[in-house]
């Protein structure tokens, strides 16, 4: 630490030099993180770490009120670069592994963004982009998100895919060439999770057609309820070694 500051009730100081190099190669260069603790408000200005293909940068303040909420306000830019997943594959499993192999060669970029406190958090941004493969964008709130008994947390997500190949390894247990993810695939929807219950509706659309399930899900007693309606779906374009055709049902 290049300076750290002790009080009865404080605590803060800087951190300017962390690096450290992982066994298989993935090589930290940059480390910095100041930090600030007072009466038990917790603040992190300055986050970031940085290798010569990735960077993350960051804050993060927690502050306890009167009125007995604590107000909470961060946000995280990550960009993480092909050669440091290629270097995190190595100790993975064979079929990350072999998931790697077909990784596209592009920055994977992450954006967070969150604000209010424990009674709502809002979700402001969520966005994931990893080009030529797929763009998430996700928003939200948390409603009591400290008490299992009040916890309701809603999202709303857009997702756009374009070439998912390389997910092919964790979908076939076969051969990757038996099933096939379907290029430009377009799904939105609205996720929404009260007393341990979660329901979602969501519409996905691709050239092959389109699908639309609403449900909802009790993990504690297995309940569930679904249904699908499908307009034209193509099976045989996802499923090539299938006889299955077009599909357009309501059930």
């Amino acid at each position: 630490a290049d300076s750290l500051y002790y009080g009865t009730q404080s605590l803060s100081g800087a951190l300017s030099r962390l690096e450290f190099k992982e066994s298989h190669g993935l090589h930290l260069q940059k480390g910095v993180m100041t930090f600030r603790w007072k009466e038990q408000a917790l603040s992190l200005p300055h986050i970031a770490f940085e290798t010569s293909h990735s960077s993350i940068n960051g804050h993060l303040h927690i502050s306890p009120h009167s009125n007995s909420e604590t107000s909470i306000d961060g946000n995280l830019k990550a960009r993480i670069g092909y050669s440091d997943i290629m270097e995190l594959s190595k100790n993975m499993s064979d079929k990350a592994k072999q998931s790697a192999s077909l990784y596209p060669n592009e920055t994977l970029n992450i954006a967070i963004a969150i604000n209010g406190s424990e009674k709502l958090l809002q979700i402001r941004q969520c966005d994931i982009t990893l080009p030529t493969a797929f763009d998430i964008a996700l928003n939200g709130a948390a409603h009591q998100f400290t008490d299992p008994q009040l916890r309701e947390i809603q999202c709303d997500w857009d997702v756009h895919t374009y070439s998912l190949n390389f997910l092919t390894p964790f979908i076939s247990d076969v051969q990757p060439q038996r099933f096939n993810i379907p290029y430009g695939i377009n799904y939105r929807g609205h996720s929404y999770y009260a007393t341990d219950t979660l329901y979602t509706r969501c519409t996905l659309t691709l050239n092959q057609g389109s699908a639309t399930i609403e449900g909802g899900y009790c993990p504690n007693n297995r309940n569930y309820t679904l249904a699908i309606a499908t307009d034209s779906l193509d099976l045989h374009a996802i499923i090539p070694h299938s006889k299955l055709g077009e599909v357009s049902l309501q059930s």
